[in-house]
């Protein structure tokens, strides 16, 4: 079986796309497996091996383009034996005596966490009995600003013995076969399986947990999960960012715990070819950050009849334009603001970006409309809050919001919007898809206030109630 998708199998519906092709990844690690088995990737069984090329190629498939990324192709296969060359000498000259060592465990490992933003998401551990009890992993070094952070380098200090080096170079030349004869470029893909296998067993060699937690859930990895438990941890848990998609970022995803914003936004194991074992409906935890703000603000005077959520990399040639129709069906939402306000002069509309947008397509559209372009460092949740009718194309916040303002809805033209609304287990109540209709509940938004705790609990237990979670032996 050659590794080559011909643009006239593709589907022109997105879902149709999406399902063929995690059907044709499925089928060809599957295929493939019979080699793969040939040789062993360290101490890694084959199921892991497998679900990781899986979610590795659909990474690198570009839905707008209908194709792989070009690293993939067979041509770039020498280019990666001399990277591969390289990152063998260099971890094996780099790496750590083993000295059998490891530190004494902790109830919590909190991972990847990128920013100072980011580790406030877990302020209320420091409120429970655990607060001595668990570790922060950084992704940079200057991060560290606690002991109980910490960074742990990629390449450098891997515990790696003289015999592997040798069986390294084995995998080398098995990979380059295994290339010519699927015609692709599997060095690239041994490379990055034999990285995250060095990293995370060095890790968890070094660090030992009872239970591990991430928020980005689509950045789970089954061999990250498949160290912790080898050396000793018990529960694998992600927390739900966003929405799930039909992009490449929301599939194969990996861990015992599902911490979801709400029922309608879990992820179906089947669709998209994951390993959840336990979906628990447990509230947004942005929400639960900003409780005080957003306690503050509950009461507070309407600024605005219309507040329009944006979200990033929406626009046209964005990382979400993956489909022919998706200029026109997402200019078409924001036309309906512009429509909106032409019907009522007097509403006042506005639409908000996030705090880090950097283009300016969206103003560009609504300048001259009357409708309003909010400053980007304005907090989200307190302007929804002020604003009578929430909305947006993609924002989970519409979600989030339904708890507090039941007139918060996504905005889906002519049902088209599948991209992000496909996976919702209630897209009609939670979507528009009538500009008529749409006109129609905005005006019935100034009449009365209304909430609905249906999509998403209560955002002020989070962090605590996860922990009750992981306390739960039965789980």
């Amino acid at each position: 079986m050659k590794f080559k998708i011909k643009a006239t199998k593709i589907e022109k519906s997105l879902i149709k796309k999406k399902i063929f092709i995690l059907k044709y990844i499925n089928n060809f690690v599957n295929i493939a497996n019979k080699n793969l088995k040939k040789i062993s990737f360290l101490e890694l069984p084959g199921g892991e091996v497998s679900f990781f090329l899986k979610k590795r190629l659909l990474d690198n498939f570009i839905l707008k383009n209908n194709s792989f990324n070009s690293k993939l192709k067979l041509i770039n296969c020498w280019k990666y034996f001399f990277f591969y060359v390289f990152y063998v000498l260099f971890i094996y000259f780099h790496r750590k005596k083993n000295t059998g060592l490891s530190s004494k465990g902790k109830f919590l490992l909190l991972d990847n966490v990128s920013s100072e933003n980011e580790k406030s998401l877990y302020d209320d551990i420091k409120k429970t009995k655990y607060k001595k009890n668990y570790l922060i992993r950084v992704t940079q070094k200057d991060l560290v600003k606690q002991k109980n952070e910490i960074f742990f380098s990629r390449y450098k200090n891997y515990k790696i013995s003289f015999k592997e080096l040798f069986h390294l170079f084995k995998i080398l030349f098995y990979a380059i076969k295994i290339s010519f004869l699927y015609r692709i470029n599997f060095v690239y893909l041994a490379l990055k399986l034999i990285d995250s296998i060095l990293y995370y067993r060095s890790f968890f060699q070094e660090y030992r947990f009872d239970n591990m937690i991430m928020h980005q859930h689509y950045l789970s990895c089954n061999i990250k999960n498949f160290y912790f438990k080898k050396y000793g941890g018990k529960k694998t848990c992600l927390i739900q960012k966003n929405i799930p998609t039909l992009n490449t970022n929301n599939d194969f995803i990996h861990c015992d715990l599902f911490f979801t914003i709400g029922k309608s936004c879990r992820i179906d194991n089947n669709f998209t070819k994951s390993k959840i074992n336990t979906s628990i409906n447990i509230g947004s935890i942005f929400m639960n950050k900003y409780k005080k703000i957003i306690n503050r603000n509950l009461y507070a005077k309407k600024k605005y009849d219309v507040i329009c959520l944006g979200g990033n990399d929406l626009i046209p040639n964005g990382y979400y334009d993956t489909y022919d129709a998706y200029n026109a069906d997402y200019l078409n939402h924001l036309h309906w603001l512009v429509k909106l306000k032409k019907n009522n002069p007097k509403l006042k509309i506005a639409f908000k970006h996030h705090s880090n947008n950097k283009n300016s397509f969206e103003s560009n559209i609504l300048k001259k409309t009357g409708v309003l372009m909010l400053d980007n460092s304005l907090n989200s949740y307190v302007v929804s809050l002020k604003s009578k009718f929430i909305c947006s194309w993609a924002s989970t916040m519409v979600v989030e919001m339904k708890f507090l303002n039941f007139y918060s809805y996504f905005l889906d033209p002519n049902g088209k919007n599948d991209q992000f609304l496909h996976q919702l287990y209630n897209r009609k109540s939670l979507s528009i898809t009538k500009f008529e209709r749409f006109e129609q509940m905005v005006l019935k938004s100034l009449k009365e206030k209304k909430t609905d705790n249906t999509y998403c609990i209560d955002y002020r237990n989070v962090i605590f109630n996860i922990v009750a979670n992981l306390e739960d032996k039965k789980l």
